[in-house]
């Protein structure tokens, strides 16, 4: 018999067999239906709850999203941004399952918004990874679609790329980053320290 929805703690369960459901077919995201199925639901008490398909997969995409940055955020202090390519099974199927909701994003404008939250907050983690010296958008934005595309390749399911491999990439990407984002610091600091030494208050 179907479980009753108790949003406040369905929710990740749901988001979880979303998660497995793309990890097992593919990115295109699955009915509504077999995603109440998977968790012992009706289809009516989904409806009910969250009205449309559109906003059930927006909510989920988000926390799938969540549940992914939960992962990496810890490792990031310790292992630097390689903590956002996950080499264990769980982290691998969330990674999955977010290149999915990021591919439903490029179609549902609804999807896109919590997309693009998760997207921002991944733009963080870039940044802090960096020890805050990456903060040029276009900088981010090339270090993200580095990070998306090598995710891409270690989820192939027919010839992955070696996620430590694609680690040494992205590491080799970060700190390219970094020393063009320190020589370009160097010169205005030059001029701040000749300005300060000559007493003068103009740049």
């Amino acid at each position: 018999m179907p479980r009753l929805l108790d949003t406040n703690s369905r929710t990740d369960e749901l988001a979880h067999a979303l998660a497995q459901l793309i990890g097992e077919d593919g990115l295109e995201a699955p009915s509504s239906r077999r995603v109440a199925a998977r968790v012992g639901l009706s289809i009516g008490t989904l409806a009910h709850h969250y009205e449309s398909r559109t906003r059930l997969l927006r909510v989920l995409s988000f926390r799938i999203g969540l549940a992914l940055l939960d992962e990496i955020t810890p490792e990031i202090r310790t292992i630097g941004a390689a903590a956002m390519l996950r080499t264990d099974d769980e982290g691998r199927l969330l990674t999955r399952a977010w290149l999915g909701a990021v591919e439903l994003g490029r179609s549902s404008e609804d999807v896109g918004y919590s997309v693009a939250d998760i997207i921002q907050r991944e733009r963080s983690c870039l940044i802090g990874a960096s020890d805050h010296l990456v903060r040029d958008p276009v900088t981010l934005e090339a270090l993200h679609a580095l990070v998306h595309g090598l995710r891409a390749a270690t989820c192939r399911k027919v010839d992955p790329l070696d996620v430590e491999t694609a680690r040494e990439i992205l590491g080799s990407g970060m700190r390219e980053a970094q020393r063009t984002a320190s020589a370009a610091a160097l010169p205005a600091a030059s001029r701040r320290a000749v300005t300060i030494a000559s007493g003068s208050s103009a740049e």
